[in-house]
């Protein structure tokens, strides 16, 4: 998308290239309107982040932070059992009943103290059990301050084995001797699980610091020194929704989207600047309003770098351009080309860029000479000022931007079909329409509003 938006922009500019007859003019400037700054009506635009959390991805990151010891009690005394719990395998996430399924495997290594303690003379012995089970446990989800918060249950353990222990000549399974044991250590091992997904999926500073890389200007097209600026506004979010193999968020940004020309911009954003919002619902399309601001002294030196050398000829009369000059005054844009060949010096047009949506061309209407340049040439070159030569000029500054849209929704395309902005973020999505939307002509620049809609999804695959 980057390096497209400025020759659609600059197309503006190229529509002026086309103008001018031998001899020395003497021509006068049209005066140039005082401004300090180019200002003009800017447009938010909205971009709708779905976010993906696939559970196998979340059970991932899960596995590397939870303990392998997950519950130890190395007192005897109070219950006769001393119980060591821990993590024998991965723990799986799933999706069961609007709540997320967890299966975590365990080895409960068990020691248990029998015999008497009368008259002070204590008589015990102590028997080793080791038992492997899985244990299920069912987590609501909520989504809070931006971080992703479980509510967890215990809700049972299944024992691969229940081996037994004869007490008084009576088989006792010995996972009977769990059932004590077991009402403290869900509470641990419910709190482990709510604390590993919330320390996993705080969102924050993952948000705040994809916000301060994004809102960085970068470079478009090194051709035409152009830079894109993107300034979050708003950010949006809903509640989590479990999914049969994820967890979707979605969320949504508004944002001002702008390009200008020449030296790098200062950055406009701060992170304190950033309302973070949560509302019910998000539409699932975005609408990206692209603003392509051009300064009219770096767009002339840019058009004269990109258009030196262009020839109008008419029989064996012909001018080349030298040099473009650009600069507003009472609402239309003043076009000085410096020209050699059949005459030598300075030419002025004047002229209000208009564009067509039909047929995707800009063009200008009411384009004609400044008075002073028109008195001139009427002496040295009046060749130039018949209406057939102005009419040609005219055609001739059409300039059509459909194979640039072309070109710049392939590039967007490309940014849609799994494009890895960060490690283990991968972006897709479709467009639907990329146009021109308008041209915004102010006293030190022009503006041009290029709007993008179509629905984008933002998948994590290494949080």
């Amino acid at each position: 998308m980057s390096k497209y938006f400025l020759p659609i922009a600059i197309g503006v500019l190229f529509l002026i290239t086309s103008c001018s007859t031998t001899k020395q003019l003497a021509t006068m400037a049209p005066e140039k309107n005082d401004a300090t700054s180019v200002a003009y009506d800017a447009k938010t635009s909205f971009l709708p982040l779905p976010i993906q959390i696939p559970y196998t991805e979340l059970s991932k990151q899960l596995n590397v932070n939870l303990p392998r010891e997950m519950y130890k009690d190395t007192v005897v005394e109070d219950d006769d059992l001393k119980v060591l719990l821990e993590k024998t395998g991965d723990l799986q996430l799933s999706f069961l009943d609007g709540k997320i399924l967890t299966t975590l495997p365990l080895k409960a290594t068990i020691q248990y103290r029998y015999g008497t303690d009368r008259l002070g003379v204590k008589l015990f012995d102590t028997k080793t059990f080791v038992l492997n089970g899985v244990v299920e446990l069912h987590s609501e989800v909520h989504l809070t301050n931006w971080k992703l918060s479980t509510k967890t249950k215990l809700e049972k353990i299944n024992w691969v084995e229940s081996p037994t222990m004869s007490m008084l000549g009576k088989p006792i399974p010995v996972t009977y001797l769990m059932n004590p044991a077991i009402k403290i250590f869900r509470g641990k091992i419910e709190k482990s699980i709510d604390d590993a997904i919330a320390k996993n999926v705080d969102f924050k500073p993952q948000v705040l610091q994809a916000m301060q890389q994004i809102s960085e200007p970068f470079t478009m097209s090194d051709a035409y020194e152009a830079w894109l600026q993107v300034i979050p506004l708003e950010l949006y979010t809903t509640q989590a929704i479990l999914e049969p193999k994820e967890i979707v968020i979605e969320m949504g940004l508004k944002c001002m989207m702008e390009t200008t020309l020449g030296k790098k911009p200062i950055k406009k954003w701060q992170a304190s600047s950033l309302v973070l919002k949560p509302v019910m619902s998000m539409p699932d399309q975005f609408q990206a309003n692209v603003v392509a601001v051009s300064n009219y002294a770096e767009a002339s030196r840019i058009v004269t770098k990109n258009f030196k050398g262009y020839t109008f000829e008419d029989g064996n009369r012909k001018v080349v351009v030298q040099e473009v000059q650009l600069w507003h005054q009472s609402g239309k844009m003043v076009i000085a080309l410096t020209v050699q060949g059949s005459i030598n010096g300075k030419i002025y047009l004047k002229g209000i860029p208009k564009y067509d949506a039909q047929t995707k061309e800009v063009y200008f209407e009411e384009m004609d000479y400044v008075l002073d340049t028109k008195n001139v040439l009427m002496k040295t070159a009046n060749w130039l000022l018949s209406g057939m030569i102005l009419k040609k000029i005219q055609k001739q500054c059409k300039y059509s931007i459909a194979p640039n849209l072309q070109e710049a929704e392939k590039q967007i395309k490309s940014y849609f079909n799994g494009y890895e902005p960060t490690k283990g973020v991968k972006v897709y999505g479709t467009l639907k329409s990329l146009d021109l939307d308008q041209f915004q002509l102010m006293q030190q620049g022009f503006v041009v509003f290029l709007k993008a809609t179509g629905k984008v999804q933002v998948k994590i695959n290494g949080m």
